[in-house]
């Protein structure tokens, strides 16, 4: 093992934290390729990550009612619903 505590005989300096981007966040364009089981849940969290108008795209070969369905958990939840995305 080649762990060794710091017994104080050599000094330890800081790093500089990055700071953030300042300024106003851009619209994002996303593309989900396929489908998972738990897809509304997906796109739920990540209408909370981007800013509105951003824009999400569903590529995969589930048809568009069955998807309906999907998103619902063959009604179990509620419709999704986005504030974010468009």
């Amino acid at each position: 093992d080649t762990y060794k505590v710091n017994d104080g005989s050599y000094s330890l300096s800081r790093g500089k934290v990055a700071s953030l981007a300042k300024g106003r966040r851009k619209e994002e364009k996303l593309l989900f390729c396929g489908w998972r089981r738990d897809m509304a849940d997906m796109i739920s969290l990540l209408d909370e990550l981007v800013v509105p108008g951003s824009e999400l795209w569903l590529f995969n070969q589930v048809p568009v009612q069955e998807r309906a369905n999907l998103l619902k958990d063959k009604d179990n939840k509620e419709e999704v619903a986005t504030k974010n995305l468009i």
